[in-house]
């Protein structure tokens, strides 16, 4: 059976990718207005994200247009 494909989303605007699920990590990318990303893991108000390209990092659930069905399907991530 093949493994499902991530859901993807859009990034409205200009938004920064972090090195974890919060503010004080370092920006790693500012990923492109327009730019769709796929949705790994979930932490609180933040996403694990992979871009087009394989960058992985994370942004907040207020730089991206998530939909409320899409986002109760993303896993927690283990602390």
């Amino acid at each position: 059976m093949p493994t499902p494909k991530p859901p993807r989303v859009r990034v409205p605007a200009n938004a920064n990718m972090r090195s974890g699920p919060g503010v004080s990590y370092t920006i790693v990318a500012v990923i492109s207005a327009g730019s769709s990303i796929a949705l790994s893991l979930r932490q609180g108000d933040w996403y694990e994200v992979r871009t087009a390209d394989g960058q992985v990092g994370w942004m907040s659930s207020l730089v991206l247009e998530v939909d409320p069905a899409v986002a109760a399907r993303i896993p927690l991530a283990r602390p």
